[in-house]
């Protein structure tokens, strides 16, 4: 079975604000990956059914998530998100962001 990438990185040469500077040339580790997606101001990185399981180690609180489902950029990672974690709050959260698209 071939392993899912965890998340899709738009390939480049990023300097992040509270980071530092990140070469996104060559596939990097998979902890650098989820730093990079729970960064607010590194908008090019999505995540992909393979990430859902590094951001469950993560134990992120349900306002982490929250901040995720509204950086999300498209239906599926929303949804992707919800595996993570899911409660009513959430869900509410992810129905509106979903609405917020344009299908």
């Amino acid at each position: 079975m071939e392993k899912l990438a965890p998340f899709k990185i738009r390939p480049g040469i990023y300097n992040i604000p509270n980071y530092g500077r990140v070469v996104a040339t060559k596939p990097l580790e998979n902890n650098v990956m989820v730093k990079l997606y729970r960064n607010r101001a590194f908008p090019f990185i999505e995540l992909q059914e393979g990430g859902v399981d590094l951001l469950k180690k993560e134990k992120l609180k349900e306002n982490e998530v929250a901040g995720l489902i509204i950086k999300s950029q498209n239906a599926k990672e929303v949804d992707l998100l919800l595996q993570v974690k899911s409660n009513k709050t959430l869900q509410s959260i992810a129905e509106t962001k979903k609405s917020s698209f344009l299908d």
